[in-house]
């Protein structure tokens, strides 16, 4: 008997003993089983995507999927995930796109594929790893600013063109209320510019990472000091190792006539914080025991 001859409750006989990696992976084999499996698959609250040259399959970890999808997508693959993913990504509030190619970069194509699929999902959490956004088209990122509730983005050693930090800030713009945390590492691009917009725009901000990115200097954690009293939150956690930092200079941009608050309400004091490690970091404290610790 063929598949699609089978009822409906033999097929989940046969899957109920299976895993959900196991049906998940047959759902990516072909066509015809995808469609007969896709309602068989989990709900899921979190979703991974790597772009590599090995072949689509995929895997559960708890409430969480991880595809494995080719570089040059097939029409036949294609198909598959047209089936899959409108169903997996429904209730995702996490979803990380990663570029795991040795030698080439994620198309334009790819990325706005998945962004399009998720575009009405509850995201609260966005990663991009590794993409190179210089060669995404604006009308691609612009599908960024869908997402108006997110809480987190993680942008890890992807790379930013001229104008890719403006265009990065449009994009978040929509979710500048929601957003706690926004992690940024190894992107070269980056500049003071972005710290200035994100100080004025988040009030919820808790935490802030814009490590190693060498353009960016002490002139980005100034005014993420002068916003304190903007902010929501009693304090504000700073990464910014691996950049132009420098505490001396920092306290004198604090003294001057210039500075956005009253420099006699703060004191700026080096401390060493236990992470495992001693972490060296200068604590920005206010009057009003608001404070912003940075890490360096």
């Amino acid at each position: 008997m063929k598949l699609e001859d089978m009822p409906l409750e033999m097929i989940g006989h046969i899957t109920s003993w299976l895993k959900p990696t196991d049906i998940l992976n047959s759902a990516l084999s072909s066509i015809e089983l995808a469609q007969f499996a896709v309602n068989l698959l989990p709900r899921i609250r979190a979703l991974k995507v790597g772009i590599s040259s090995q072949e689509l399959r995929g895997k559960y970890e708890g409430n969480e999927a991880d595809i494995i999808v080719p570089k040059g997508n097939s029409d036949y693959i294609t198909e598959i995930l047209n089936i899959l993913l409108p169903h997996l990504v429904k209730a995702i509030e996490t979803l990380h796109l990663e570029n795991g190619l040795i030698n080439g970069e994620v198309s334009d194509e790819q990325l706005a594929r998945f962004l399009q699929f998720t575009k009405d999902s509850p995201l609260k959490e966005l990663v991009l790893t590794e993409i190179d956004l210089e060669q995404i088209h604006t009308w691609t990122l612009a599908l960024l600013a869908g997402f108006r509730q997110l809480e987190k983005v993680e942008i890890e050693e992807c790379k930013f063109g001229g104008d890719t930090e403006a265009k990065l800030l449009r994009c978040l713009q929509s979710s500048f209320q929601t957003l706690t945390q926004i992690d940024l590492k190894g992107t070269p691009q980056i500049t003071d510019h972005f710290s200035r917009r994100i100080s004025r725009s988040c009030p919820n901000l808790a935490y802030f990472r814009i490590s190693g990115c060498p353009l960016v200097t002490t002139l980005s954690a100034l005014p993420l000091i002068e916003s304190t009293a903007f902010r929501r939150t009693d304090k504000l956690d700073v990464h910014m190792d691996h950049t132009d930092f420098d505490a001396d200079k920092l306290r004198t941009f604090m003294q001057s006539p210039l500075f956005g608050s009253s420099s006699s309400e703060w004191t700026l004091d080096p401390i060493t914080v236990p992470l495992g490690y001693n972490k060296p970091a200068v604590l920005a404290l206010h009057s009003s025991r608001k404070y912003v610790l940075i890490f360096v």
